[in-house]
């Protein structure tokens, strides 16, 4: 077996999580402390395998990791009701949206993400004219009508 980078798919992940100004940020029943408690259980999970099932083994290649890590978060948003993660349910499932489609995680991106998994419409607007264009188009049905 070959060792794996330390900047790899998952740990520039994880740095994303921890480097974002989340401290005001609650949007779609996903909560600030979401993305730390994902960047936390990620690094676990890399630092201290289980032997598990559930363990995430960076390969290096980044189309393989991250098809590996949307399979993982998917489990994890569909866990069931003792399975559920710390991170939330809402979470998992956004982030999942935004590793399979190659999105650093921003408040912006998790905005248009938490929405792109409900609405076909706004998944369709970010991957074909941006992240900021659908969000552009999210903040529009929120202001009020005149």
């Amino acid at each position: 077996m070959c060792a794996v980078s330390h900047d790899n798919l998952i740990t520039r992940l994880i740095k994303q999580l921890r480097t974002q100004e989340w401290r005001s940020f609650t949007f779609r029943g996903i909560h600030r402390n979401d993305a730390f408690r994902l960047a936390d259980h990620l690094e676990w999970r890399l630092t201290t395998p289980q032997g598990d099932g559930f363990d995430i083994i960076p390969t290096g290649d980044d189309d393989h990791d991250r098809a590996a890590l949307v399979a993982w978060l998917q489990a994890a948003a569909n866990a069931g009701p003792y399975g559920a993660p710390a991170w939330g349910r809402s979470f998992s499932e956004t982030m999942a949206w935004l590793v399979q489609h190659g999105h650093e995680a921003s408040r912006l991106s998790i905005t248009v993400a938490s929405r792109a998994v409900l609405s076909p419409e706004i998944d369709d607007l970010a991957n074909r004219q941006g992240l900021e264009v659908a969000y552009a188009a999210i903040v529009s049905t929120l202001e009020p009508q005149q």
